[in-house]
């Protein structure tokens, strides 16, 4: 097999064939590769990674994604630290994948809080509906924001990157919430 077809095979069987399992072996090769001496804790993007395989897996399986996401975080943790404390350990995994705590906030509050969040972010709101709300709550903007669940803010950020476009959006809130 000439050099094309190796990197073709090898391309196919990443993006059409490896189980999430193998996508993390593979993960953790081209990191290895990458650098030659082993890094440290504070070296790791662990948020970041777990986020990344998240959303890579989450479309195409029916899985528990936070509980993986938690497993394999632990693994690299204990790949490098493998004397440290149960106790330091659990501190970790909640700083890198916290544990999300149900959403009391009811359905169509939240997607009030999510229109006014994206039109204020598209200069679309009204001033007078900016000044109300800033009146009810000077920080209005961060509260909404911290009350949003996690796949919720993730969905907000990429529709106002540009990664997602609005009917895409709106089907993801419809899904998460």
């Amino acid at each position: 097999m000439n050099k094309k077809n190796e990197f073709e095979f090898v391309l196919d069987f990443i993006l059409n064939k490896a189980t999430p399992e193998e996508l993390v072996g593979i993960e953790m090769a081209l990191e290895k590769r990458k650098k030659n001496q082993p890094l440290s804790l504070k070296d790791i993007n662990f948020e970041k990674m777990a986020k990344d395989m998240a959303s890579q897996i989450s479309g195409s399986f029916n899985i528990d994604v936070k509980t993986m996401a938690r497993r394999i975080v632990t693994q690299l943790i204990l790949e490098k630290e493998p004397n440290i404390s149960e106790e330091h350990l659990e501190k970790l995994l909640d700083y890198y994948v916290p544990q999300e705590k149900p959403n009391t906030i009811p359905k169509e509050l939240i997607l009030v809080m999510v229109q006014h969040f994206i039109d204020y972010s598209l200069g679309k709101m009204p001033k007078s509906q900016i000044e109300e709300l800033k009146k009810s709550a000077p920080n209005w903007y961060e509260k909404y924001w911290n009350a949003f669940p996690l796949q919720v803010r993730v969905a907000i950020a990429d529709f106002l990157k540009g990664k997602i476009d609005s009917y895409e959006f709106w089907n993801q809130i419809d899904k998460i919430i």
